[in-house]
């Protein structure tokens, strides 16, 4: 009896695991970057555009439900924007792609949850990049901080605003007070948990993120040793993060 319960058990996390590979959106932040890490390699965008168009099809079928799907098209595409910039020096292609993500993120109102205010946030937050006009690039700066605040507002536990709050004042130019809260905002981030409860199919992202840009801000202001304390800290629970990884020769002495 013992046997044949134990079978049915192994039959069952056997059929569940399939259906979980075969669910697209199952684990599709690590999808994502692995799509990142490919086409950096290759300098093809071809892995982002197969993510799109599964998506696509999927979304298709269930019209009712495609908050979730947007929500990972917008994520896919924003990388795919960091793409365009930093592999191709194709910014123009790189501007369109981000005010994609905006624009579809900006279709949830007034129903937007916590996590889409973070996303959307760290959309407008790199759609600064490519405004030269000084003004207006505060102006987007002030609503990417009010989108936090609200994603804060509505989750005070999710960390993911507190990092890309960290990332706005990373970048801010120093004539308009840069890298002044930065720190403070990216360990706010770090004190948190990834997720409330671990689940396949919500984002995770902002900590890793937190660790990398931390130790750069240490690097930048000449702290060496409180780098090499947060990069030990980060690769101990990250051990496979290039980006993470490859600030270990930035820190030998």
């Amino acid at each position: 009896m013992k046997r044949l319960y134990l079978a049915m058990i192994l039959i069952f996390v056997f059929f569940v695991s399939k259906a979980q590979e075969n669910d697209l959106i199952y684990d599709f932040e690590r999808k994502v970057n692995d799509a990142f890490g490919q086409s950096f390699m290759s300098k093809d965008v071809a892995p982002f555009l197969n993510l799109e168009k599964q998506l696509y099809q999927e979304r298709a079928k269930l019209p009712n439900n495609t908050a979730q799907y947007n929500y990972w098209l917008s994520y896919n595409q924003y990388y795919k924007s960091i793409f365009y910039s930093v592999v191709k020096k194709n910014n123009s292609q790189a501007k369109k792609e981000i005010d994609a993500v905006i624009a579809r993120l900006q279709d949830t109102l007034p129903s937007r949850n916590s996590e889409e205010h973070s996303l959307l946030a760290l959309a407008e937050c790199f759609s600064i990049s490519f405004i030269s006009n000084g003004i207006k690039a505060n102006l987007v700066a002030k609503k990417v901080m009010k989108r936090c605040e609200k994603a804060i507002e509505l989750d005070p536990n999710n960390l993911r605003p507190y990092f890309v709050l960290g990332q706005l004042d990373y970048f801010k130019p120093a004539m308009w007070g840069g890298k002044t809260e930065c720190e403070g905002y990216f360990k706010k981030a770090l004190a948190m948990d990834e997720q409330k409860i671990k689940n396949h199919y919500t984002p995770s992202w902002g900590k890793k993120e937190s660790f990398e840009y931390l130790i750069k801000f240490y690097l930048d202001e000449k702290k060496k040793s409180e780098a090499k304390t947060y990069y030990l800290k980060a690769i101990k629970i990250y051990p496979n993060e290039y980006l993470i990884k490859d600030l270990a020769s930035k820190l030998i002495d």
